[in-house]
């Protein structure tokens, strides 16, 4: 997928400097839409990363996904795809709907291709059922920080800085702290709460 990116950078001869991003709602609550409308104010501003939201999918370098991938709404995303330039033609999926069909994945109202369950493990429903997905930011709804994170993986900004540490793992096996023991109730609800996330697709 990234790799896409620097391919469709070196074709047209110039270095990709943004990335243009197209937002389709299959069937959200809007919860994640808030969340995307947060990104774009002045306390985020996702814009200083080089991401741009376009009116149209033919300007756009990637497809931003809400909401799960209902049977009325399965047409229009297909169309937002197929309208996108053929390079790089990138997906993600943000919010926990359209990463796996969320609360609604046993609804009846979700598309889903021939021979899928609705008691299927994974989950299915996703936007993943039609078109493929390379990035997945799952959370009822993610947070704007979490969704900007995503957003930066697909332009290498988090490998850049990790690459501008000025340490290395080899370099920190002299100085290992003496980790001291939480009590037991600590780590209890520790990991109780990541069951408890597994359980419910967090």
């Amino acid at each position: 997928m990234v790799s896409s990116l620097k391919a469709y950078g070196s074709k047209s001869g110039h270095k990709l400097k943004s990335v243009r991003v197209f937002h389709v709602n299959s069937g959200a609550c809007n919860g994640c839409d808030i969340e995307l409308l947060d990104i774009l104010t002045p306390f985020y501003d996702i814009e200083r990363l080089g991401v741009k939201l376009v009116s149209t999918p033919r300007h756009a370098h990637a497809l931003l996904v809400t909401g799960p991938l209902t049977r009325k709404t399965a047409s229009a995303v297909v169309r937002a795809y197929e309208a996108m330039p053929p390079e790089p033609r990138i997906v993600i999926a943000v919010g926990t709907c359209a990463c796996s069909g969320g609360i609604f994945y046993d609804s009846y109202a979700l598309y889903r291709r021939i021979g899928g369950s609705m008691f299927d493990v994974p989950r299915r429903g996703g936007i993943s059922e039609l078109i493929p997905v390379h990035i997945y930011i799952p959370g009822c709804p993610p947070r704007p920080e979490e969704i900007i994170y995503g957003i930066s993986l697909l332009l290498e900004l988090v490998n850049e800085r990790v690459s501008k540490q000025y340490y290395k793992e080899e370099s920190l096996e002299d100085y290992k702290l003496t980790r001291r023991k939480s009590p037991i109730s600590e780590r209890l609800k520790y990991s109780l709460r990541e069951k408890t996330r597994h359980v419910v697709g967090y």
